[in-house]
């Protein structure tokens, strides 16, 4: 299990590895697969839009899968046809109704569209890549804080970084020991943090090997350590 969602109805939903999306409703579970219109069967996150319809992210193919109530209309992102895209991705939509895309040539931010197959024809309106303060362009979007900034994580060659987004300067600021942060050396899809904000923005993350770390005011501090509390 990736990810688990409700939808407007009270409709639980489960995203899977290889059992596609999983509706737990009060008859019982319902699951939909490729030939129910899901791109991939790997669905590593769940959306849900304005008018509470679940949006099912592909676990490759810069594809999302939008429930009509029966089965899912799937779009690709408008990126071009280079980009990798056989690989694990990540999407996320900021209370703009704007669309993140991480790809391997960098972060591209679609404006808010109507329908979801509008991503495959309407243009990004940046595109990030070959920025100074970028460590990579190997980008993957994961979270909106209080103040709706985007944290990312950045593929290197032997670990990844934690990157931030700030929306007032539109710039981006990476972190890493010199800020608190342990060196995170997993896989992207690994290395995703489980990110929570607390009441006054206080924002903990949790990462699989790292621990668990709280940011606030420019630092990280470290709460657990590979799951031992530090003292």
């Amino acid at each position: 299990i990736n990810a688990i969602n409700e939808d407007a109805d009270g409709n639980l939903w489960i995203g899977t590895d290889t059992s596609g999306a999983v509706r737990m409703a009060a008859f019982g579970l319902a699951s939909y697969f490729q030939p129910d219109g899901l791109k991939h069967d790997y669905v590593p996150s769940l959306i849900e839009d304005d008018a509470g319809q679940v949006i099912a992210v592909s676990g490759s193919r810069f594809t999302i899968n939008e429930f009509d109530g029966h089965r899912f209309a799937s779009a690709r992102f408008n990126v071009p046809r280079d980009a990798p895209d056989d690989r694990y991705f990540s999407v996320l939509r900021d209370h703009k109704g704007a669309w993140w895309l991480g790809t391997a040539l960098g972060l591209y931010r679609f404006p808010p569209v109507r329908r979801i197959a509008d991503l495959a024809r309407v243009s990004p309106e940046a595109h990030y890549a070959q920025l100074a303060e970028l460590p990579s362009n190997d980008l993957f979007p994961l979270f909106e804080d209080g103040r709706g900034d985007i944290w990312l994580i950045a593929q290197l060659t032997d670990h990844v970084r934690l990157v931030r987004w700030r929306r007032a300067r539109n710039a981006f600021q990476t972190y890493g020991e010199s800020e608190g942060l342990a060196r995170i050396t997993s896989q992207p899809a690994i290395a995703r943090p489980a990110i929570v904000e607390a009441s006054g923005g206080q924002l903990f993350f949790g990462f699989r090997d790292a621990g668990l770390f709280g940011y606030r005011d420019g630092r990280f501090e470290p709460i657990l350590d590979g799951g031992k509390p530090f003292g």
